[in-house]
């Protein structure tokens, strides 16, 4: 894939997680969490627009989206998503968290 490949993607994605009225919330917080501009966002999102958020915004953006880098440049990792998954089940069900962990260690200590 072609770095003009990576960057379609990434405006591609960008757009999905911040364009939109149920985005809204989202796309305050990059602009206050990385002191940009409406227009500043407006123009990553563009399709024939060339700027991308710099390199070290990006993890900032990834967390407040709730996503990963991956799936940020829209590449897929089935492991990642599998592991993600898991842990939100994990998270979801407080109950069984002690005897997965049991069995965490077990196989840990193998």
């Amino acid at each position: 894939m072609t770095n003009e490949e990576y960057r379609i993607r990434l405006r591609t994605n960008l757009a999905k997680y911040l364009n939109g009225k149920e985005n809204i919330d989202k796309r305050r917080a990059v602009m206050e969490q990385l002191n940009k501009t409406d227009n500043a966002i407006k123009s990553w999102c563009a399709p024939n627009s060339s700027a991308i958020p710099a390199a070290n915004d990006l993890p900032v953006i990834c967390e407040i989206l709730g996503i990963t880098l991956n799936q940020l440049f829209g590449i897929e990792d089935k492991r990642i998503e599998k592991a993600l998954m898991l842990y939100n089940s994990y998270e979801e069900h407080p109950l069984e968290q002690s005897s997965v962990n049991k069995l965490l260690d077990f196989v840990k200590d193998k």
